[in-house]
């Protein structure tokens, strides 16, 4: 764990603990944490208080940060004041972060993911002991791109969850506490029995079905998303421009599976309600939302958006 100097130190390290000792990783929320603990020594502030004055000088938006980076920054530091409010200490509470932006994501054309694939299913690694991450990496990100799970959906999957025989994942309370069946293509099936034979079954008395390096714990998010971005970037080495993240995956499998219905002449109006279950929305304009935010999604989705009278919702930038 990284040091923390200011008074709320004990503060800070009591919250992170918490907070893993409940199976979070908290790496990104400890880095948030520990900028929020040198700015207040920086900026003279170090009462041993969080007051609503405080946090208003945090919450400055910096010259290089987007409006959902500074967002985020204060999100992760109101798990401090919450700890210590369960204390019985007044600590101040940010709610108002103001508008959300929503980011138009970037999706990779099927060629592109075709690379991506293959370079994933072919990374060598030397140190033994992390050789069956690559492996649990490779199929991780067919969940998401094959069947448009959630990132923490795939990571959170135990062993009971996963039915090889019936070709099901149970997503046990995912987002609002709902719960849903997902089928896997075949050959994803096929591919989840292999790492199920070489893997999984080394691990038959741990809970999760992707072990973390901790086996008694899941991946992390973070750890994710770091080994999507070297995917990608290893893999297409002329590409420049805007990059896709981990869930551009689940992004591209709602809306190139729009694309085929639309290629293959099918009523897309009555085939989204069953989307919408299958991706785990509480309601179609959530799943319209993913086609609709890209400039080159057919006319006729957009119409249908259009012609609804429910407002299109936001989208947090992260879906997890």
């Amino acid at each position: 764990m990284k040091e923390f100097k200011s008074k709320l130190a004990q503060y800070m390290i009591a919250a992170i603990n918490e907070k893993r000792n409940n199976g979070y990783s908290y790496q990104e929320e400890e880095r948030a944490i520990k900028d929020f603990d040198t700015f207040i020594i920086k900026n003279n502030l170090d009462t041993g208080e969080i007051t609503r004055e405080l946090i208003m000088k945090y919450g400055i938006q910096r010259p290089s940060e987007s409006n959902n980076s500074r967002q985020y920054r204060l999100i992760r530091i109101n798990s401090i004041a919450r700890y210590m409010n369960s204390l019985g200490i007044n600590a101040y509470i940010s709610h108002n972060f103001g508008t959300r932006e929503k980011p138009i994501p970037y999706l990779p054309s099927k060629e592109q993911l075709h690379t991506f694939f293959i370079f994933a299913d072919n990374v060598k690694i030397k140190e033994t002991p992390y050789k069956r991450f690559l492996l649990e990496y490779s199929i991780i990100f067919r969940l998401y791109y094959c069947c448009g799970l959630r990132r923490s959906e795939a990571l959170h999957l135990k062993i009971d969850d996963v039915d090889l025989n019936q070709g099901t994942l149970t997503i046990v309370n995912s987002k609002r506490n709902k719960s849903r069946i997902v089928y896997m293509d075949e050959s994803v099936r096929q591919l989840c029995i292999k790492y199920n034979q070489s893997i999984t079954a080394k691990y038959h008395h741990e809970p999760y079905f992707f072990p973390g390096q901790k086996a008694t714990m899941p991946l992390s998010k973070e750890i994710i998303g770091i080994h999507f971005r070297f995917y990608w970037e290893q893999s297409q080495p002329q590409y420049i421009g805007k990059r896709p993240t981990v869930q551009s995956l689940r992004h591209c499998f709602i809306t190139y599976k729009i694309d085929e219905w639309q290629a293959s002449e099918v009523d897309v109006d009555s085939m989204i309600p069953y989307l919408s279950k299958y991706v785990g929305h509480s309601n179609i304009q959530q799943t319209y939302y993913y086609y609709h935010s890209l400039d080159a999604r057919s006319l006729a989705v957009r119409n249908l958006v259009n012609e609804s009278n429910d407002a299109i919702p936001e989208v947090i930038k992260y879906e997890e």
